[in-house]
């Protein structure tokens, strides 16, 4: 659910950024968000957000794929973030 958000709240403020640039009124608020995005610190946690987004949905491909597998769900969490960390 967490991940949803983030991608939400990314997605609505790229929206809005770019919309607050093209405005007369607004130009220096759309200014401050993309320089948000630009920043170096922010691009890393994206990109962090997006790798842990991608190994999450990996797991949950290999337990619908393969039913049996659910009752080690837990053994998948950890080792989902056991892929992840070292990363």
């Amino acid at each position: 659910m967490s991940e949803w958000l983030g991608i939400v709240i990314f997605v609505g403020l790229h929206i809005l950024a770019s919309f607050l640039a093209n405005q007369a009124w607004g130009s220096s608020a759309g200014i401050f968000i993309n320089t948000i995005y630009e920043n170096w610190i922010f691009q890393i946690f994206i990109f962090f957000c997006a790798l842990f987004h991608v190994i999450n949905g990996l797991r949950i491909v290999i337990l619908d794929l393969w039913p049996k597998l659910i009752e080690y769900q837990r053994e998948a969490i950890w080792l989902e973030w056991l892929v992840f960390l070292p990363i």
